[in-house]
């Protein structure tokens, strides 16, 4: 299976989990979330884990786990297609090029 959008890759969603400005995979298989958007007072532009039911007020405690919860509580209604949840954080990314055959992640960057 390739990453190309497909009734497949629709059905994966990897939530790429951050809390500054950051370059993310340009791919629909993956939605970056701004964690701990409601303590923050930057806007990235991006979905952010304080809409719907959430526990973003909570995110010094919980760190990246706020946006799991966002996404077991709210992912369904924006992506129905959706059945398969993968999280992972803006610097650290799953290699998924051995499972499929592309690499999908950014290099170089760093920092942080």
């Amino acid at each position: 299976m390739s990453l190309q959008k497909s009734p497949e890759t629709e059905q994966f969603k990897i939530l790429v989990c951050t809390h500054r400005q950051a370059e993310f995979p340009p791919n629909d298989i993956f939605l970056p979330i701004h964690c701990g958007k409601a303590l923050s007072n930057l806007d990235l532009g991006i979905q952010g884990d304080d809409t719907g039911d959430n526990i973003s007020a909570k995110n010094k405690n919980f760190c990246e786990l706020t946006g799991l919860y966002w996404a077991w509580k709210n992912l369904k209604k924006l992506y129905p297609n959706v059945e398969y949840v993968g999280l992972c954080h803006y610097r650290r990314y799953l290699a998924l090029d051995r499972l499929f055959g592309t690499n999908i992640y950014l290099r170089g960057g760093g920092g942080g």
